[in-house]
């Protein structure tokens, strides 16, 4: 099985997703992890985030399997990456089912309704099913998060349920929106 230290980048047509490592921990990235209105639906919401701590996380997801990558944009003339626009993961695999989870942050504001959250599910999906072996591909998004769920939606993933009153978010429930990816 593949570790994250052995991941080569990813190329799209505009992103390259590479594997995070500790010097990736920016100014910029601490700012989108403590920014409330980027992190309105992801768990990391409930605490505050310094570089080291982001230092420690990075290390820890890549020691424990799971893939996370970097968003990075393609410069104008194609060679080497720009800047770090957000965050895709996937992982950890569950191997006895042949599944695994992604996750997605864009943080870069700018960088919000271009289709990179699209593009970066979609070449992290084929990663997953070519590089990992994978057979089932899975998300679960906040049902209000509608940007989230369109963007799975456009890269093939299916709505396979919804699960009611899921979420405590802000002062109110919210469902859960479960979105599968099946190659076949």
């Amino acid at each position: 099985m593949v570790t994250p230290y052995e991941v080569e980048p990813i190329q799209s047509e505009r992103l390259i997703l590479r594997i995070l490592t500790e010097s990736d921990a920016s100014q910029a990235y601490m700012n989108w992890m403590n920014d409330p209105e980027i992190v309105r639906y992801l768990e990391v919401r409930f605490r505050s985030w310094t570089q080291e701590e982001i230092r420690d996380d990075i290390t820890r997801f890549a020691n424990s399997g799971v893939f996370l990558f970097g968003m990075f944009l393609r410069k104008a003339s194609g060679e080497g990456e720009g800047p770090h626009i957000g965050n895709i993961r996937i992982g950890p695999v569950i191997a006895r089912h042949s599944r695994a989870g992604i996750g997605i942050m864009v943080g870069d504001r700018g960088s919000w309704g271009k289709g990179f959250a699209t593009e970066a599910i979609q070449a992290v999906t084929q990663f997953g099913l070519k590089k990992l072996g994978l057979q089932k591909v899975v998300a679960g998004v906040y049902e209000p998060n509608f940007g989230s769920t369109k963007a799975f939606q456009k890269a093939g993933f299916v709505i396979e349920a919804i699960l009611p009153n899921y979420w405590q978010s802000g002062s109110e429930r919210v469902g859960e929106v479960l979105l599968g990816y099946d190659p076949e």
